[in-house]
């Protein structure tokens, strides 16, 4: 009997999983934006100018970013999203792996 029971919750838990998927996704993203400014922010604090320039262009790309989020939960693909937050989480991974050298 127990055994049946963490099976059923254990596969919730994957079901769930999957459903949350795009918005894991979704929240990836933007985390790897906010990691992104950050260390574009400290790269170009002596030149006003170009960090003017990359702040308009970020400003940009959060908007494009905001599109496609909503296009993404909109049609749900649950294996895009996972091989996408994937994608991210490496990304992110290797950002964080180059502040702390740093």
């Amino acid at each position: 009997m127990m055994r049946k029971i963490l099976t059923f919750y254990a596969l919730s838990a994957l079901a769930f999983g999957a459903q949350n998927a795009c918005e894991e996704y979704v929240n990836q993203s933007k985390i790897y934006l906010n990691e992104l400014y950050e260390i574009k922010s400290k790269q170009l604090k002596d030149d006003p100018q170009a960090f003017r320039l990359f702040e308009l262009k970020f400003s940009e790309l959060q908007k494009a970013q905001d599109g496609q989020a909503a296009l993404i939960i909109q049609s749900g693909d649950e294996k895009f999203c996972e091989r996408e937050s994937a994608k991210i989480k490496s990304m992110l991974d290797e950002m964080r792996a180059e502040k702390a050298q740093k």
